[in-house]
Formats: structure tokens, sequence, C-alpha cells
């Protein structure tokens, strides 16, 4: 197997996906709350199979559901190498490649959603949540 960066062009196009953030109450004891990081990537082949669209988000919640809920999402587009365009895409694993692998393209995208995470739930005057610029399992979790 190929390490990822092996495919692609050097650059890829960067963008925020998508912000959605509800302050639920600051009126609660954090030591009772338990928080939860889910991670979640998808890609698709897009523009004839000539690039490879990744969407990488991180939804923090809590249990019971008080503090805030966010969810940050950021995707980048990247462009593979004109002599990896007569590969068979079919038999290679992307998803599991980005989460596996510490490479470039996808630690960018993934330290921009942790930054963006740090910075809004700074905004209401608390200490920044921060999380790991690193792909998490699902069942990691916070106190």
């Amino acid at each position: 197997m190929k390490n990822f960066n092996e495919y692609f062009e050097k650059q890829g196009s960067l963008y925020l996906n998508n912000v959605t953030y509800k302050l639920i109450t600051l009126d609660t004891n954090p030591n009772n709350v338990k928080r939860k990081v889910i991670d979640k990537l998808d890609s698709t082949f897009i523009n004839n199979n000539t690039q490879l669209q990744v969407v990488f988000t991180r939804e923090i919640k809590h249990e019971p559901e008080e503090l805030f809920n966010l969810v940050v999402s950021f995707g980048a587009v990247y462009t593979f190498k004109k002599e990896c365009l007569d590969y068979d895409f079919d038999k290679i694993d992307f998803d599991d490649m980005l989460k596996n692998n510490k490479n470039r393209l996808f630690l960018n995208i993934i330290s921009r959603t942790s930054q963006l995470i740090s910075e809004i739930t700074s905004s209401h005057g608390q200490n920044p949540f921060v999380t790991p610029p690193l792909f998490l399992n699902n069942d990691d979790e916070e106190k």
C-alpha cells in the first residue's frame, strides 16, 4: 500500500464545510458532565475520478445534554497525480489510510478543526476546550 501523500499533488484546496454551535446553559457544574468527542470522515471521488473530496467532522456532545453542543467540519479536495489516474481506486480504502497515517494533507484539516473548536468554546469567557489534531476513535471521551 502506498502512502496517502504519494497519490496526490502537494497542494489541496481546503474549505470550512459546517459549524453548528448551540449554547445550552452556563450554570452547569462541568464535573458532573461527560464530554464525548465524535470524529467522522467521508470521502468521495469527484470530477471524473480525478480528485478526492474529503470531509472531516468533529462533534462535541455532553451527557446529560448540558453546556453546549458543537459540530465543526472542514473539507479538502485533493487532485490525483497524473501517474496515479490509471489505478483501481476501488481497491484502496482512502478513509482507512487517512485515519491511520499521519499525513500532511489530512492533518491540516484536522488541525484547523481543532483550532476552531478551541476558539468557539472560549468565546463565552471559559477556558477553551482543546481537542487533539488527530483522528479520534468514536469511543474517545473526556470527563
